[in-house]
């Protein structure tokens, strides 16, 4: 963006502390250079002088408030194909396709790289997690029942019924007549 600012849209958001949002400005600081580099290495090694590419990392952590088990995911594609993924068990980065090997070589000889993925899935996505759960407690927690219509045309028409605003989205609804 323009800005190079991190703007919070919800409420709930607003609530994060001056700190995080200056981390995350030099996360997507960071996070563009990255970009940068890593399409310029792909078009050097796929031998792609113009045209548009698309990188795309995607990933995501999750923990269990029960058993305190924590999971990560990342993933990194290149002109929607999946390309390398994250493997939370060996802490290593596996080519998606065979194009990706060279990569996937470069990436798990980086000590540092792995280093800072595994301290991210493991510590940094869940203290995130965590905070963001916390902040947003009052919006994420709220039931909001189901607004309920019924419509039929003609008398011999069949009945339609909707059930529609409710949250959180998985609700049971049955119809008796």
């Amino acid at each position: 963006s323009n800005s190079q600012k991190a703007v919070p849209k919800q409420d709930w958001m607003k609530q994060t502390d001056a700190e995080f949002w200056e981390k995350e400005r030099e996360n997507f600081f960071y996070s563009q250079q990255s970009f940068k580099a890593e399409v310029a290495t792909l078009k050097q090694h796929f031998n792609q002088s113009g045209g548009v590419h698309i990188l795309q990392y995607m990933y995501s952590c999750s923990r269990d408030d029960e058993t305190e088990q924590t999971e990560g995911f990342g993933q990194l594609g290149y002109n929607g194909e999946n390309f390398l993924e994250y493997d939370m068990k060996t802490l290593t980065w596996k080519s998606r396709k065979q194009q990706a090997n060279f990569m996937q070589d470069e990436w798990n000889r980086d000590i540092s790289r792995l280093g800072f993925w595994k301290i991210y899935f493991s510590q940094t996505c869940i203290d995130c997690l965590k905070k963001q759960v916390d902040n947003g407690k009052s919006t994420l927690m709220r039931t909001v029942p189901p607004s309920v219509s019924v419509l039929q045309k003609t008398p011999s028409s069949p009945v339609t019924c909707h059930a529609t605003g409710f949250y959180p989205s998985g609700v049971m609804v049955s119809w008796q007549k």
